[in-house]
């Protein structure tokens, strides 16, 4: 529904997956060495960045939807009785 409203590049469903692939508990994530761990950490920055960016761009869709809805409702066609 998201990928529907907003155009974006990042992330990929494809990092996401890779993503929740590599974090597969905490016990795994735990056991990982710190050049594994550092590259997970960064993926999750990565995406994290890029689902924030949607969400700012979600936030502005809405924003400019109320706004309309708002001077529609002033400026709409009146009923006649």
């Amino acid at each position: 529904m998201i990928i529907s409203a907003v155009e974006f590049n990042n992330p990929t469903k494809d990092e996401v997956h890779s993503l929740l692939g590599g974090a597969t508990s905490l016990r795994f994530l735990s056991e990982l060495n710190d050049g594994a761990f550092r590259n997970l950490e960064n993926q999750w920055h990565k995406i994290y960045i890029g689902l924030q960016s949607i969400l700012g761009q979600l936030k502005v869709q809405q924003r400019q939807v109320e706004h309309k809805s708002v001077w529609s409702s002033f400026f709409g066609k009146k009923k006649s009785s």
